[in-house]
C-alpha cells in the first residue's frame, strides 16, 4: 500500500543520484547506498515505479530514459523546479494506480476571489495529509497560516487544469480506457494462476487442475477454480473459489458485483478475495497481495475497516 507520509522529494533524489552511476544495478547494492542516508526506501522505489520513474528487471533496477535526460549529469543541478515539476507533471498524470485517490483530493479545490483553494474537515485532512505533503514539497500548493487554507500556487494553476481537462474522456477514450482495465484484470488473474500453483507446488496433480473459470463462465461469480487442502498428509482438499481484483496500493479500492458477493454467500468458507496491487501497466506488488477468505460475511456484511460506497444502483419497474 502506498503511504504518501512515507515518501519525500529528498528520498527521491537520493535514489535517483544512486541509479545515475549506471544502468541495471543490482538492487540489493542500491538499497546498501540508499539507507545510508534516507529511510523508507521500498516505499520510494515502488512510489518512482508507478510514477514509471524506473525499470526494475528482476533484481536491478535502472533510471526511464526521459528521467535520466531530465536529471542530466547530477541531480544537485536539477534539485530545483524543473525536477519538481518533472515529478508533478508524471504524478498528474491519469495513472490507473493513483488517479483515483489524487482526483478525490484535487475535487476538493474550489475557485474563490481568483485563487483555488481547499479547506478539508479533520477526517479527509487525515486522509490527504501525506498527498497534501508532498505537494508542498513540489511547490504545488502553499498553506495560508492565516486562513489555514491551502491554495495552488499561481504558476501552476495551468498544470491544475491541465490535470482537470484530462479527465475529460471521449467515447473513443473510454472504450479504451475499458479495454485496458479488461487487459488489466486478465493479467492479474493469470498472474493469480501462477501464485497458486507455486502455492500447490507440493501437490502437482491439484496444481495442474487450478483454472481460470472467468473465459469460460463471465457468469460464475469468481474467476479462478483453486484447492485448499484440508490434509497435508493426505492431500485431501477441496475447492477453493478465487475472485481477483486489481487494486490500487494506496487504499486496494474494489469493485464487487452482486453475482460476485452472491456467489461468496453461497459457497461461503470456499470463497476468497485476491486484492491484489498495481504497481505500473501489468506490474503486480505480489508481496502486497491480500487474501481474504469468507468476504461475505467479513466484508460485505461485516463491520470493520472497509467502508462500504454504493455507486451503481439498479431500478426496474415491477411486473403487472
Amino acid at each position: 500500500m502506498i503511504k504518501f507520509n512515507k515518501i519525500t522529494i529528498y528520498q527521491i533524489l537520493n535514489l535517483s543520484e544512486i541509479l545515475l552511476k549506471g544502468s541495471y544495478l543490482k538492487e540489493e547494492y542500491i538499497e546498501k547506498r540508499y539507507l545510508k542516508n534516507s529511510g523508507n526506501f521500498r516505499e520510494t522505489l515502488n512510489f518512482m515505479e508507478i510514477l514509471d520513474l524506473i525499470i526494475h528487471v528482476n533484481d536491478k533496477l535502472s533510471l526511464q530514459s526521459k528521467f535520466r535526460a531530465v536529471l542530466g549529469k547530477s541531480t544537485k543541478i536539477m534539485a530545483g523546479k524543473n525536477l519538481n515539476l518533472f515529478i508533478l507533471n508524471n504524478l498528474l498524470k491519469q495513472n490507473e494506480v493513483l488517479s483515483e485517490y489524487i482526483n478525490e483530493y484535487l475535487s476538493h479545490f474550489v475557485y474563490k476571489k481568483g485563487k483555488y483553494e481547499i479547506k478539508l474537515n479533520t477526517t479527509k485532512r487525515l486522509k490527504f495529509s501525506g498527498l497534501r505533503n508532498l505537494l508542498i514539497q513540489l511547490e504545488f500548493i502553499y498553506l495560508s497560516p492565516q486562513k489555514y487554507k491551502y491554495y495552488i500556487y499561481d504558476d501552476k494553476v495551468s498544470i491544475f487544469n491541465k490535470f482537470n481537462d484530462s479527465k475529460k474522456l471521449s467515447q473513443k477514450e473510454l472504450e479504451q480506457l475499458l479495454q485496458k482495465k479488461d487487459a488489466l484484470g486478465k493479467a492479474a488473474e493469470i498472474e493469480i494462476i501462477n501464485y497458486e500453483k507455486m502455492r500447490l507446488s507440493q501437490y502437482p496433480e491439484l496444481a495442474r487442475k487450478v483454472k481460470r473459470i472467468s473465459t469460460k463462465d463471465v457468469n460464475a461469480g469468481y474467476d479462478i477454480k483453486s484447492f485448499s487442502i484440508t490434509n497435508v498428509n493426505s492431500g485431501r482438499a477441496i475447492p477453493r473459489f478465487i475472485e481477483v481484483k486489481a487494486v490500487s496500493p494506496i487504499d486496494y479500492k474494489f469493485f464487487w458485483s452482486r453475482n460476485e458477493w452472491e456467489k461468496a454467500k453461497e459457497v461461503n468458507k470456499q470463497y476468497y478475495l485476491y486484492l491484489l496491487p498495481v504497481l505500473s501497466k501489468f506490474n503486480f506488488n505480489i508481496e502486497g497481495l491480500k487474501i481474504i477468505n469468507e468476504p461475505y460475511s467479513k466484508i460485505y456484511r461485516g463491520k470493520g475497516k472497509w467502508i462500504k460506497k454504493e455507486e451503481l444502483i439498479s431500478y426496474s419497474l415491477p411486473r403487472i
